[in-house]
């Protein structure tokens, strides 16, 4: 949509959706579009979160409105910045490599420890694909985002297919492309910003082990980073909602658990898997990655005979009774 003057020049233009990669619709700038304006329900409109504010960025500047909106009115005012919620309001799990194709899938989940429910209207997630600890514009939540006492809120890409949301759960769509969360095979990065610009949470993770790596996540400086998640993995804490300001608070999940409590966690086994009998114990499989371990040495005394095994001993028993 877009209002050009006399001359045919771009005066204002609102593109709202989720890809613009077949259309092209270019900004007031004349580039095309990146950032998109959400796309509205049925009854829905869509209108500035502050009248008469306007950038390239729609998705920071725009909001929906319900009940038909209020054409031949002012839209309603941002509700007032609500910074009490820093230090309740946690990133609790993370999904950044989806199965199949990335784009428009990703979600993030955050949980409030409070006992009074939290408006998140002007608080903002950033993000640092590849780039951490620099981190671009980010997705400022519009007012009346609200995240219940003691729960969860699911904040999600609107091509997210989930199969085991609670009914219910409190969520809040955006965009494809407005979470573009790296899937951790560098450096990446997320952050939660209180609507007075303080750092309320953040979360690095990525290939872990990196020689002389040593980010900032939350207040702490730390040597590692949390572990890339593998395809369909999230990121979540373990216990749940522990915060020590270490990446290492987060580890990989096994299940999926938007809107609720977070899943089993996924510890690999320390072992890998070793040529031959003798030395092994009996084979397990990977929760991480569905490969093949073993046992510590220790136990190949409990392994079950194998087949040379048990060959022998019926040859060393028939030797036994021949007269």
């Amino acid at each position: 949509m877009r209002i050009v003057n006399c001359l045919g020049e771009p005066v204002d233009t609102v593109v709202y959706g989720s890809d613009n990669s077949d259309d092209q619709w270019e900004d007031d700038s004349g580039a095309v579009a990146t950032s998109f304006a959400p796309k509205p329900g049925e009854t829905e409109s869509i209108g500035r979160r502050m009248n008469g504010v306007d950038t390239t960025k729609a998705a920071m500047t725009s909001t929906v409105f319900g009940d038909r909106g209020h054409p031949g009115y002012a839209n309603p005012a941002p509700p007032p910045c609500d910074v009490s919620g820093n230090g309740l309001v946690l990133i609790n799990e993370v999904l950044a490599d989806a199965v199949g194709a990335d784009a428009g899938q990703h979600w993030i989940e955050l949980v409030n420890l409070g006992t009074a429910d939290i408006d998140l209207g002007g608080w903002e997630l950033q993000v640092a694909p590849s780039t951490w600890p620099n981190f671009g514009e980010g997705l400022s939540l519009p007012g009346g985002t609200i995240l219940p006492a003691g729960g969860f809120l699911v904040i999600h890409e609107d091509a997210t297919e989930f199969t085991n949301l609670p009914v219910g759960a409190p969520i809040l769509v955006v965009a494809a492309g407005e979470l573009d969360l790296g899937n951790g095979s560098s450096e990446d990065g997320l952050r939660l910003m209180d609507c007075g610009g303080n750092e309320a949470d953040a979360l690095a993770y990525g290939p872990t082990g990196t020689a002389g790596v040593e980010f900032d996540c939350g207040n702490a400086a730390f040597p590692t980073l949390a572990p890339a998640p593998g395809e369909a993995q999230t990121l979540g804490r373990a216990p749940e909602a522990a915060d020590t300001n270490q990446c290492s608070d987060f580890t990989l999940q096994t299940t999926m658990s938007p809107g609720a409590e977070n899943g089993d966690v996924c510890v690999p086994p320390d072992d890998v898997p070793k040529s031959g009998c003798r030395g092994r114990g009996s084979a397990t499989t990977n929760p991480c990655d569905g490969t093949t371990v073993y046992e510590p040495p220790g136990r190949c005394a409990t392994a079950p005979f194998g087949g040379l095994e048990a060959v022998v001993l019926a040859l060393a028993l028939i030797r036994r009774r021949r007269p």
